[in-house]
């Protein structure tokens, strides 16, 4: 239904366009990423990363065929006089992808303001394109398949991480935490809540719980165990720690420890 809802609208609407002070070659950069982007075709975006450089923060699957993504990548320029020295220049990308196809995107540069004795990272944004109709039809998609609306606050979330026991001090995230107290309560209606979130650390927590819950005896719908299974065999990356490290790993890798069969 998405992939046809998607095929009827082809056009854009562009906001933004902010360009910040950079050098020519940083600028000529930009520009092209700007017309990869404009193509709104997922495939020659991934062709452009290899060329440049680019790193993908987080890519996995939102829906069945519709991908979520946060791409970082810079450019570094040598000083004039001091040829050992550089100064990058960083950018990021977030969008979603239908069916190949960018339905929509955010390119923005990082850029930092001081605060006290601290330098806090911003970004402004440079360039942004919405496909507003298919954006729509995913809206409706995500209500259908999850039977809750998308909450765009959820896409995009970087500072979400999924573990345990995490940093020199072996301390839970908090949304560990939120999670065992859930457990403990038997409160499955939060789980189930967290379960249909747009963000795949949500869900991940969320189907640990339940996993947690099913062991305990209490039963699941044949409606969650599809959704379940979805979050397990999501195509993708989810970020996730233990101890002092901290990385990217396949969902796949996870999800062979949680079984609901």
């Amino acid at each position: 239904m998405l992939k046809y809802l998607l095929s009827l609208f082809t056009t854009g609407i562009i906001t933004g366009h902010v360009f910040s002070q950079v050098p020519a070659g940083v600028a000529a950069g930009m520009a092209d990423m700007q017309r990869t982007l404009q193509q709104k075709n997922f495939t020659a975006l991934e062709a452009k990363m290899k060329i440049i450089g680019g790193n993908w923060e987080t890519l996995r699957e939102l829906l069945p065929g519709v991908q979520e993504g946060v791409l970082e990548f810079g450019y570094a320029v040598r000083d004039t006089i001091y040829k050992e020295m550089a100064t990058t220049f960083n950018f990021k990308v977030t969008l979603i992808a239908a069916f190949n196809q960018i339905i929509n995107y955010t390119l923005s540069e990082k850029k930092y303001r001081k605060v006290e004795d601290d330098y806090i990272p911003y970004y402004v944004v440079i360039d942004s394109v919405r496909i507003e109709p298919a954006y729509d039809s995913l809206k409706t998609a995500f209500q259908l398949f999850y039977e809750e609306p998308l909450l765009e606050a959820d896409l995009f979330m970087t500072d979400i991480i999924y573990g345990r026991s995490c940093g020199f001090a072996g301390m839970p995230p908090s949304q560990r935490e939120t999670i065992d107290t859930l457990v403990k309560k038997r409160d499955q209606a939060t789980l189930l809540k967290w379960l249909r979130s747009a963000n795949t650390e949500k869900q991940f927590y969320a189907v640990d719980g339940l996993y947690q819950l099913k062991k305990a005896g209490i039963q699941l719908t044949e409606k969650d165990l599809q959704l379940i299974r979805f979050v397990l065999n999501k195509k993708g990356f989810i970020q996730v720690c233990s101890g002092c490290i901290f990385s990217s790993r396949k969902i796949s890798e996870l999800a062979e420890r949680l079984d609901f069969r």
